[in-house]
C-alpha cells in the first residue's frame, strides 16, 4: 500500500527542515523510494529538485528512488546550516544533523630570547 502523498500550502510550506529528514540517514545521505519521498515532502519538491539538477530519480528492480547528486548534497547541506540559524528552535526537529567539527587553534610559534 503505498503511503499518502503529504500536501503543502503557503500558509505551511515545504521546508530545508522536511527534506533534510527525507534524504538524510545516520551518517549520509540515502535514496528514497518515490512514494515514501513523496509521502515526506509532496510530489512539486522532488520534481522541482529535479529540474534544478539537485535529484535524480533512478529505477532499480525493487522500485524507483530518489538520489541527491553531489551538488544537491551541497545546496541541502547550506541550506538546512542556513534554515538553523534562522530557526533555531527547530533544530530539535532536525533529524541526523552531522556534527560540527571541533574547530583548533594553530599552534602557536614560541619565540625564544637570545
Amino acid at each position: 500500500m503505498k503511503p499518502e502523498v503529504r500536501v503543502f500550502t503557503k500558509q505551511k510550506p515545504c521546508t530545508k527542515k522536511d527534506i533534510w529528514n527525507c534524504f538524510r540517514g545516520p551518517g549520509a545521505f540515502l535514496k528514497v523510494q518515490t512514494d515514501n519521498a513523496h509521502a515526506l515532502v509532496g510530489v512539486n519538491v522532488p520534481r522541482v529538485m529535479e529540474r534544478q539538477g539537485y535529484l535524480v530519480k533512478e529505477s532499480l528492480p525493487k522500485g524507483d528512488y530518489y538520489s541527491l547528486t553531489s551538488m544537491g548534497q551541497v545546496w541541502l547541506e547550506n541550506g538546512i546550516k542556513s534554515f538553523l540559524r534562522n530557526h533555531p528552535a527547530e533544530a530539535k526537529n532536525v533529524r541526523n544533523m552531522p556534527r560540527a567539527k571541533p574547530t583548533t587553534a594553530p599552534n602557536r610559534i614560541t619565540r625564544t630570547r637570545r
